[in-house]
């Protein structure tokens, strides 16, 4: 007789929920990495409702972002590559 092996099926909701959890860690960890350039950019935006929003979800992101030092990253990409991709050519 031929014996039947029970294997648990994941189930597509069960899939879709790590899915869903693992673009979730992914854009919070994007924006724990660019946070200050957010900060930087959205504090140059005109005054307004979107301007504060913006600036209140994204000044704790920036604080902590700096006191864990997370920002080394692109310092180092914009110290690198900038410095070479802004040069003057002498056109």
């Amino acid at each position: 007789m031929k014996e039947e092996i029970n294997t648990p099926v994941c189930s597509p909701a069960k899939r879709g929920k790590g899915t869903g959890l693992a673009v979730l860690v992914f854009y919070v960890v994007l924006l724990m990495l660019n946070a200050g350039a957010l900060e930087e950019s959205v504090s140059r935006m005109p005054f307004g409702t979107a301007r504060s929003f913006w600036l209140k979800v994204l000044r704790p992101c920036a604080a902590t972002a700096s006191r864990l030092h997370l920002g080394w990253p692109r310092r180092m990409v914009e110290t690198h590559l900038g410095n070479h991709l802004n040069r003057d050519t002498g056109r």
